[in-house]
């Protein structure tokens, strides 16, 4: 688990924050997805930056290697869930059968 601190520097942390840390990292156990977007970015940029015109850039970053996650919504379950995150409804993270697309 990267803390981003030295081993001194652990030693010294409450159980209350590493309980926080733990259960951050229990979530999002590669990091925030956001960095990783901001990453994918940058090597985005500098592959196209060096490489031939119209090249197809390369996936760099890829948070489901294993393609667990697989959702093709329809453009009807696409305005429904712009909809409801404008209504103010729960949003879903799993979709099921029947369910609106997730949004995150």
């Amino acid at each position: 688990m990267g803390l981003g601190k030295t081993l001194s520097e652990i030693e010294h942390v409450g159980p209350d924050e590493m309980a926080g840390w733990m259960a951050f990292w229990q979530l999002e156990p590669w990091g925030c997805p956001a960095e990783d977007h901001r990453a994918e970015l940058g090597l985005n940029l500098l592959y196209a930056i060096n490489s031939k015109a119209n090249a197809k850039i390369p996936l760099f970053i890829d948070r489901d290697p294993e393609g667990r996650v697989k959702f093709d919504p329809t453009p009807e379950q696409l305005d429904d869930s712009i909809m409801d995150f404008f209504l103010g409804k729960t949003i879903k993270l799993e979709p099921d059968d029947n369910a609106h697309p997730p949004t995150l």
